[in-house]
């Protein structure tokens, strides 16, 4: 499809992207026609790297701009003591997939491949793979595919610099006292990572000093994530800032005559925390955000004497316009997902019938980005009682 007019409408990243993967497969006649389709003047270091990559499998007549688009990677690059990453272009579209760039860890792992493969001796790939190492929240990337691109410069580095694989022992040490060891070897990399627990009877009261020792010929990649659980009668909101927030109230449903004479389910008016057996009670989410957002998942607990009414979730024609993408009614929670969520407030409602009478606890409603655990909201926990 290369020159076709639907072909030129595709984004930058796409030709690039292409033209590499043709160049990688030996369609080279192919690969430089999607190469010529492309503007780099005003291009960033990872569409720069990726036409560099490009070229550099085209032969002797393209290592003249190989060269020249390298040397604009290495003038776009945001450097300091101990590491290096690169920016996007500049971008005035309202949504981030229709700019022409890429985004998160690919946007410093494109710029490194290029290095590891063209200039394997140059000072900044190591920079990069650090500001990689220190960019990955807690076990991945921004997404599944930004961590592809993030492993693969960083396996990449390993291989160029032949870190040593000899068998080694790592240590951990609480205040001086060793309370486990790790066994590394090229046998035991794949699978789930080793877990030692620590008692809290072996912290102190105030600063505790974690070590790691390493014996052995080996080196040893860690990384640090600090998670705390607190434990409380009632789980309260969690607060990450006002940019991303999430409330959930419950409304009795009750027949009301309208102006019209008409008989209608209206919402009370102040939020409910019982409600008698066979009561229909409306649940109120609500989910505020200052900018767009993308995968956002929202799961929401109902009370476990409480289900959702018959009819609530069938599909209709009108629901080409919901801010969501999909959504799931399970035993205890309804799940939805949106793959696109605008900034601003987006609302939904649905219906729950009260049945068991007794006093349960809907754990709190929670809204997260799915490929960026850290980025997440809740409202608290609703105790919520329903009478006979």
């Amino acid at each position: 499809q290369t020159g076709t007019a639907a072909a030129k409408a595709w984004p930058k990243r796409d030709h690039l992207y292409l033209a590499y993967a043709l160049a990688l497969y030996g369609k080279t006649d192919k690969a430089e026609a999607m190469l010529k389709e492309v503007d780099l003047s005003n291009a960033a270091g990872p569409a720069l790297a990726t036409a560099a990559l490009t070229e550099n499998l085209l032969g002797k007549t393209h290592l003249q701009d190989r060269d020249a688009h390298m040397q604009r990677v290495r003038q776009l690059v945001v450097e300091d003591a101990i590491t290096a990453h690169w920016k996007p272009e500049h971008s005035d579209n309202d949504y981030w997939y229709e700019d022409d760039d890429v985004y998160g860890a690919e946007l410093t792992s494109m710029p490194v491949l290029a290095m590891e493969t063209i200039t394997p001796d140059d000072a900044l790939i190591a920079k990069g793979v650090r500001w990689l190492l220190l960019s990955r929240q807690g076990d991945w990337w921004w997404s599944t595919r930004d961590s592809s691109f993030a492993l693969m410069a960083i396996a990449g580095y390993i291989k160029n610099e032949q870190v040593p694989t000899e068998a080694s022992t790592v240590h951990m040490l609480i205040n001086g006292q060793e309370v486990g060891k790790v066994q590394l070897s090229a046998h035991n990399f794949g699978g789930a990572s080793e877990i030692l627990t620590i008692p809290i009877s072996q912290l102190r009261p105030g600063q505790d000093q974690v070590e790691m020792k390493l014996d052995g010929g080996g080196q040893a990649y860690y990384s640090v994530d600090l998670q705390q659980y607190a434990v409380a009668p009632e789980l309260g909101k969690l607060i990450n800032g006002s940019d991303f927030t999430i409330s959930r109230t419950y409304h009795k449903l009750e027949a009301t005559h309208m102006e019209d004479g008409t008989l209608h389910l209206a919402e009370s008016k102040d939020p409910i925390r019982s409600a008698k057996t066979g009561d229909l009670i409306q649940v109120d989410i609500s989910i505020t955000t200052d900018h767009d957002r993308n995968y956002v998942m929202l799961e929401d607990p109902f009370p476990s004497n409480c289900f959702p009414a018959e009819g609530n979730f069938q599909d209709s024609d009108m629901e080409w316009d919901y801010w969501y993408s999909n959504k799931e009614v399970y035993d205890n929670r309804v799940s939805f997902f949106a793959r696109h969520m605008p900034a601003g407030t987006q609302r939904f409602t649905y219906i729950l019938r009260a049945e068991s009478p007794g006093v349960s606890h809907a754990l709190p409603p929670v809204a997260s980005n799915m490929y960026n655990p850290v980025d997440r909201t809740s409202d608290a926990e609703t105790i919520f009682e329903v009478r006979p």
